[in-house]
This record gives C-alpha cells, structure tokens and sequence, in this order.
C-alpha cells in the first residue's frame, strides 16, 4: 500500500489522547519490564510557542524518551514519519489510529513508488540514481527499457494523473511531489496553530553515528516560521532490547540546545518550500545552514554517537532509506 495524495488529505495529524497514552505506558512499561533505563535530560525547557525539535536518529524507537518527556511536561508534539512507514496495513493503523503523526513523502520514495508500480519492483540503486538526477538537475535518462517505459506510459502516479502528451515525467514528479508536501505543510500548520511543536529528523536514516542532514528541516522552517531547537539523543543502542521497547538498562541521554533560528533572508519573495526547481536555486546556501545546525546537534552527543570524519553511518543505504 502507498502514501498517494488520497492518504495525505484524509490523514488526521492531531493527537487521539487515550490511544496516544496508552502507547506511552507501554514505553514506560518496556522500560519497567526489562530493566531501570533512567532519563537523564540536560537544557529541557517548555515553550510558549511552537519549535521543531531536529533529533539523530540512532534507533528505531529513539523518539519515546523524547516524546515521554515533552508530553510529560504537558505540552503535545506531532512528528514527521517517513512514508514507508505506513506501507504495512498494521503501522498504517496504528498511526492513524494514534496520531500526532504526518507521512513525510520525500522525491526518492515518489520515485521509488511509482516505479513499482509500473515495473512490479522497487529500483536498483542505478536507476534510482539515474531518475533522481533526472529530477534533481535535469540530467537526460540513458536508453533502455524501465526509462523510456517511465516517461511514455500514461497512468496514475500517486493520485495524479500523468499523461506524456501533456507533461513530461519530470514535469509530472516535480508537481507531484510539491502538491502532496503542499498538503504535509498544511496539516503541519494546523498542528503548530493549536500549539503543537514538531519532531523531525534532519538525517533522513537510522544510525548509532550521526549522519549528513538533508535541507528539508531547513524548508520545514521557513515555511511554518518555527524555531530550530537541536535535541542529542544518546544511550539508545545500549537501552533497547534490539528493535523492541523493552530495555535491559543502561541510561537515554537527552541534551536540549539553544534555539535555531533561520533567517528568512537566505530566500526570496515568491520562495516556494519544496519546489525542486527553487531547491536548485537555494541548495547551497540551505546547506550550509544545515551543516551548522547538524554541528550543533553533534555537540550534543556522547562521543560514541558523534559524526566520523566523512560520516561513517550504519543504517539502510541507497533506496532502503525510504523505500
């Protein structure tokens, strides 16, 4: 099952507060059940006002002792989740049952998804590779069958209707791509409206060692006028018992940084978040910011968890990252 733009605008983000809560006493329970995993937290303070907090991502379950903290403090949070999280039925459910969640479609999963569709299987890492650049910077496609497959036959691409008499495939991602993140960015604005803050990981990808961020955050900002606050989350590796909530001790760290801000003069009127032909034109300069907010979020980490020189990362690679 894929996010198409259908999903996105029947997706409700706002918290169901009694299924909410009884996922957090199950992470509380985990966490009593296996072993004491204390929460040892740094610079925690409670805002009056809507932020994102940016998070490394070293686990698949790093977000409760975050979550638990903040929602203890009385304050509500709705995180981006990659859209491949929704593909199996039972995580579908469940996190439209819970909410406090928006899909977060990226250019590689619409590529990777539609690409399944038409072909029966995911993309290789090559083609992949190819089709991003495509869409990325204008590259020309190679010959061959998937590519002129890809770009000659009319169909249904997530919801919009892709005809190559009218548009090209280029054409057809890039509008997609802006019209469902278009509606991510409503649904993110609703929340912030009712004073929810926002949870988003600037790696894109699980790994122990922080990793590269991706400008998207940066996007996410400007577009919802939000704050920055970089929050290190170490010790999970160690706490959890493999992929499950139960931990057999050890110690979550948690170290809140000073507050982010993004200066709205890095665009120009008209800027449209998301747009990949304005992505082209701000991907420098957006880069840059990431960087220092990344190194922000690095110094924050235990040395284990900290960035390597030329990020040595452990997590799923190439198209496994979203798809």
């Amino acid at each position: 099952m894929e996010v198409d733009i259908e999903f996105l605008r029947t997706h409700r983000p706002l918290a169901r507060p009694i299924p909410q809560q009884a996922v957090l006493n199950l992470a509380k329970f985990g966490q009593w059940a296996g072993a004491a995993t204390p929460r040892r937290v740094e610079g925690f303070k409670t805002f009056e006002y809507p932020v994102i907090f940016a998070t490394n991502h070293t686990h698949v379950l790093d977000f409760l002792p975050l979550w638990i903290e903040v929602l203890k403090a009385g304050q509500q949070m709705v995180g981006w989740v990659k859209a491949r999280m929704y593909k199996q039925r039972l995580n579908r459910v469940l996190m439209r049952t819970i909410g406090s969640n928006i899909p977060l479609v990226s250019k590689g999963y619409l590529i990777a998804a539609d690409f399944r569709r038409l072909m029966g299987c995911p993309p290789t890492s090559d083609e992949y590779r190819h089709l991003r650049d495509h869409i990325d910077y204008c590259h020309r496609l190679p010959a061959g069958r998937p590519y002129e497959r890809i770009q000659s036959t009319p169909r249904d691409m997530l919801g919009r209707k892709f005809d190559p008499k009218q548009s090209s495939y280029r054409e057809a991602m890039v509008d997609l791509f802006f019209e469902m993140m278009k509606v991510c960015l409503d649904h993110a604005r609703t929340c912030s409206e009712q004073g929810y803050h926002m949870h988003i990981y600037p790696e894109g990808a699980v790994s122990k060692r922080m990793g590269p961020g991706h400008t998207g955050i940066i996007h996410a900002a400007l577009a919802l006028n939000l704050p920055i606050v970089p929050v290190g989350i170490s010790g999970t590796r160690e706490a959890f018992a493999g992929n499950t909530p139960l931990t057999w001790g050890g110690e979550f760290r948690l170290r809140f940084g000073e507050r982010f801000d993004v200066n709205r003069s890095l665009v120009s009127e008209g800027f449209r978040p998301f747009h990949p032909d304005d992505q082209i034109q701000c991907d420098e300069a957006f880069q840059e910011v990431t960087d220092r907010l990344m190194q922000r979020l690095n110094e924050l980490l235990d040395e284990d968890y900290k960035c390597r020189s030329g990020y040595q990362v452990d997590g799923p690679r190439g198209v496994k990252r979203f798809y």
